[in-house]
């Protein structure tokens, strides 16, 4: 508990000033997409809420799947081995779990 880091992050710089007004101190911020740069392995849970739903929703098919693709490669490179992802989703299971269950994880609900 004592060594508890939080990063948020989101591509809008008006949403992360927001979400700083009603933060606890120990919260860092960084507006950034999902391609930031950030150290790999750095994370042992990633809570996404929103950045699944925007991939899965681009309308030209071979985009859409090469965003998923791209997501999970992301997700998986910053989080450390064990480490847990943990999404917020009004997507459907089905397209969510086939997606993530290519790259490194085994999904479970």
């Amino acid at each position: 508990q004592g060594n508890l880091h939080v990063l948020n992050v989101d591509a809008c710089a008006r949403a992360v000033q927001a979400m700083q007004r009603h933060a606890h101190p120990r919260c860092r911020f960084a507006v950034c997409d999902m391609a930031t740069g950030l150290q790999a392995g750095a994370f042992e849970l990633c809570i996404d809420k929103g950045a699944m739903d925007t991939v899965t929703t681009v309308s030209d098919p071979e985009r859409r799947a090469a965003c998923i693709e791209a997501y999970c490669k992301e997700m998986a490179r910053v989080l450390r081995p064990g480490a847990s992802l943990l999404q917020i989703t009004e997507e459907p299971p089905d397209l969510r779990l086939g997606a993530l269950g290519t790259v490194y994880w085994t999904p479970k609900l």
